[in-house]
């Protein structure tokens, strides 16, 4: 067993008799596990602040169907980063962060690298990059007071965020920032009285899996962390989307090595595909029992994209 493959974190787990995983992460993770077993590859977890000196000091490694602590020294072949970059109630830049990390990928290779990361993780960038692709976006700063006096439904997006966290969609007349964010006009993606979202997960410019977020009654998120509902879709079912997929990923080819997710809505009226956004660090709790054969090709292809 020559490779290693550690998942890069933030988390101050060590006290803990296992990681805190959510049940959901916890299938995903420990099916990694299982699948690295399978392909020769040592799996290890291990938070960011355990770096010292070119290794880490300590961590966790997936060991007879489950995690055990590793009190010696890591130095693996490729880290995964899922350590996160902003504050996730400001979304400010976690400037220690990414500090450590430039430190980490001078002595072992991150994937995604840092400038990657911090670029595509911004929505501003995003507006910019993709702006052939996105509905009509523009820039408030923290501190105005958005006039909407027509009431039209506008979506409301802190400059770094994820799950919906730092999401607002409304129509109120006046809205007070409170943060550097992105006002985008809403997309009118109601179908069969549901309204839902188009996720692509890619591994470099190839299609890994698709799904769409079915927002809850009622709602207007489509984030699964705002109680969306997830149902898988065939990539051969959507090849309209995947054509659109190609342009957009042309604007990243500068980057050789890149793992990230493109979201997508289907605007009614102009009755076309809008890009949300992109995500850098789609997760896998998205997956269940009722999916574990596709989570299990997906994580084979990563940690073979990984390591290779």
């Amino acid at each position: 067993m020559n490779k290693s493959i550690l998942i890069l974190n933030n988390e101050e787990d060590w006290n803990l008799e296992k990681p805190d995983f959510t049940p959901s992460q916890n299938l995903g993770y420990s099916t990694w596990g299982k699948v690295c077993k399978k392909l020769d590859i040592r799996l290890y977890r291990s938070n960011i602040n355990w770096f010292k000196e070119g290794k880490f000091t300590k961590g966790w490694q997936f060991v007879n169907n489950s995690w055990q602590k590793v009190e010696n020294e890591i130095k693996p072949n490729v880290i995964y980063d899922k350590c996160g970059n902003f504050n996730k109630i400001t979304g400010d830049l976690l400037i220690e962060i990414h500090e450590k990390k430039l430190e980490i990928e001078k002595i072992i290779p991150l994937v995604n690298n840092t400038y990657f990361d911090n670029l595509i993780d911004n929505k501003l960038n995003q507006a910019v990059i993709f702006k052939d692709f996105l509905p009509y976006s523009r820039l408030a700063l923290a501190g105005e007071t958005i006039k909407n006096e027509d009431g039209k439904t506008l979506v409301i997006k802190n400059i770094r965020g994820s799950g919906g966290k730092q999401v607002q969609i409304t129509n109120d007349k006046e809205i007070y920032l409170q943060h550097n964010s992105i006002v985008q006009d809403f997309i009118d993606a109601k179908q069969d009285n549901e309204i839902k979202d188009f996720r692509v997960v890619f591994l470099g410019e190839s299609p890994q899996y698709a799904l769409s977020r079915i927002a809850a009654e009622g709602s207007l998120y489509t984030n699964f962390h705002r109680g969306a509902s997830i149902e898988f879709i065939k990539l051969e079912n959507i090849p309209d989307l995947l054509e659109l997929c190609k342009k957009i990923i042309q604007r990243l080819e500068a980057f050789e090595k890149k793992i990230f997710s493109l979201d997508f809505m289907y605007d009614r009226h102009s009755q076309k595909y809008l890009l949300v956004e992109a995500n850098t660090k789609p997760g896998l709790d998205v997956f269940s029992e009722e999916s574990l054969d596709l989570l299990e090709a997906y994580l084979t292809n990563l940690s073979n994209y990984l390591i290779n």
